[in-house]
């Protein structure tokens, strides 16, 4: 088990209708260099029961980790923790590989290239399309000052975000850095562990090839459809962290300051039209948190640097109400229109 390639990790949290599913992907691929851990973050449902039932199956190959529910963030943490591979894989637990080839194409990838880090495209719900619209060819390889192509994609979008897109060296990790100090970031998460790893890396390949599932559904407990306070200061905790890479490389990046402000503002209008989701009976709770956002020192200190327009119309409003101050507008505002789209758009 310590000799192994690969350290497959799932976070696991009410997952019983997909994780037999996610491990039968795992366990029928065609390279089994590889240790499968599954870290349950306290299921209330069959999830770490099913987790036994393949551990009977494959004793040898699959670990068990059960802990208190400390959220996503955390628990993947746990996942990187107890990982003795020489390369680290985070999947997703209603998610699946969908090649049987794919653990085979990764090693290969790797050890042909001398890379730490490589990345692959993913389908969602016809199987057949990319989910990811990237502009790179098959086995393109970013190192030196070409690794700015990387870091763009994580300052303009969202398509570098998931971990689950990417196998890298257990030596990426930032092992020196406490995560219980970030126990109240929620949201964004994804990006905020992928942050440190991507800007560790010195070497990453591309595999222009669809090897995972990613599963789109309308499931209202996720997080994404679901309101709470810790929105903005859990999507201002990921940018601040990627803003301090970006300043602390070796790579002179300073040419991506005006999309940082831009990337801002629009984490600003995210978290912001996350109002509409709150109940009635938590309106009082809307305001402040708008307030919230509109006295951020940071947003205020760019907002004249920023050309508000480039953002579209509609989040040039959210931007402009809220350095007015105008919280309790925006807050009326933007639950009308989200039920105008319910009703007529959507």
């Amino acid at each position: 088990m310590h000799n192994v390639f690969f350290s497959i990790t799932i976070p696991i949290y009410n997952a019983e209708k997909y994780i037999n599913r996610c491990i039968q992907s795992i366990v029928e691929q065609t390279c089994d260099d590889y240790e499968l851990i599954l870290v349950d973050d306290e299921s209330n449902d069959s999830s770490l029961e099913m987790c036994y039932k393949w551990k009977k199956t494959y004793p040898d190959t699959i670990r068990i980790i059960s802990k208190n529910n400390t959220g996503s963030l955390l628990t993947r943490r746990v996942c990187l923790e107890k990982a003795k591979g020489k390369f680290i894989y985070i999947i997703d637990a209603d998610d699946y590989l969908c090649n049987k080839n794919a653990l085979q194409i990764i090693k290969d990838t790797i050890m042909t290239f001398k890379c730490d880090m490589v990345f692959f495209n993913a389908t969602s719900h016809d199987k057949t399309e990319p989910f990811f619209k990237y502009n790179y060819k098959n086995l393109e390889t970013f190192e030196g000052e070409k690794l700015k192509l990387v870091y763009e994609n994580l300052i303009l979008g969202d398509s570098f975000n998931a971990l689950w897109s990417k196998v890298f060296s257990r030596n990426l990790v930032d092992w020196d850095v406490d995560y219980k100090k970030y126990f109240d970031v929620r949201n964004g998460t994804d990006l905020f562990q992928t942050i440190p790893i991507v800007f560790n890396a010195k070497k990453i390949v591309y595999i222009d090839e669809i090897l995972y599932y990613y599963q789109l559904d309308n499931n209202e407990t996720s997080i994404i459809h679901n309101f709470n306070t810790k929105i903005f200061f859990s999507l201002r905790e990921g940018f601040f962290r990627l803003y301090d890479k970006v300043k602390e490389s070796e790579i002179d990046l300073s040419e991506f300051d005006n999309m940082l402000k831009m990337k801002y503002m629009k984490i600003v209008c995210t978290a912001a039209y996350k109002v509409r989701l709150i109940k009635k009976e938590d309106i009082k709770c809307g305001y402040e948190y708008l307030k919230e956002i509109g006295e951020d020192v940071f947003f205020r200190d760019i907002y004249k640097d920023v050309n508000i327009r480039n953002l579209g119309w509609c989040r040039a409003f959210i931007v402009k109400t809220l350095y007015i101050r105008k919280y309790k507008l925006l807050l009326l505002l933007i639950r009308i229109y989200y039920k105008f789209y319910l009703k007529y758009v959507k």
